[in-house]
């Protein structure tokens, strides 16, 4: 029986310690990371190059961040050029390396996209009487513009004495008030205003280094 209740003492002794080592430990205040978003196992629809700041760097961690991000088209041409940059939030806490991570972010995007059509016209001449079919080449262009906001939570590696940070987190999207232009050969043929749209199934991974 002294022996259980010298194991408990211990062990309550060892959980408040932890706890408070856990808690007091200070960490490096700067973070620079590339993030890499995308839907379900597609993660390379966006990457973006981040810098975060921790204005509370221990206990419960809190910072804030900015970013520029892009969505290269190359692989498929029928999708739009995307550009991206915004703002975050950010807190984690829970370990000394691996953490519970929060957060929400506010961005812009500007996403464009042309494309070459091919079709024909009609000409009728009168003198000689005839129809004459002459091909003819279009180009359709969009352009969209508008703000979104990205929610955040997953797990973050972070030790605190810098270096390497891993993420891996469920990002989802909240469109708000995105206007899309569309035009044929420069000149406008609509607008097309997008109401409010999540995007539920979004997931981010990040790789990046801190330092003081």
């Amino acid at each position: 029986m002294k022996k259980f209740l010298v194991f408990c003492f211990l062990a309550l002794g060892l959980s408040s310690f932890s706890q408070v080592y856990f808690r007091n430990l200070v960490y490096n205040r700067k973070t620079a990371f590339l993030n890499v978003r995308g839907i379900g196992p597609s993660m390379a629809l966006n990457y973006s190059l981040n810098y975060e700041w921790l204005f509370r760097d221990y206990g419960v961690k809190q910072g804030v961040g900015g970013g520029i991000g892009f969505s290269p088209n190359l692989l498929n041409p029928n999708k739009p050029l995307t550009f991206t940059a915004g703002m975050d939030y950010v807190g984690f806490w829970l370990h000394r390396y691996h953490h519970i991570e929060w957060g929400a972010g506010a961005w812009f995007r500007y996403e464009t996209y042309k494309k070459t059509l091919t079709g024909s016209s009609t000409i009728i001449t009168t003198n000689p009487a005839d129809t004459v079919v002459v091909p003819k080449t279009y180009v359709f262009s969009s352009k969209t513009l508008g703000p979104f906001f990205v929610g955040r939570l997953g797990y973050r590696y972070q030790d605190p004495n810098g270096g390497l940070v891993l993420r891996a987190a469920w990002t989802p999207l909240f469109y708000l008030m995105n206007t899309t232009k569309e035009s044929l050969d420069g000149q406008l043929i609509s607008t097309i205003k997008m109401p409010f749209t999540m995007k539920m199934m979004y997931f981010s991974v990040s790789v990046g280094y801190n330092f003081y």
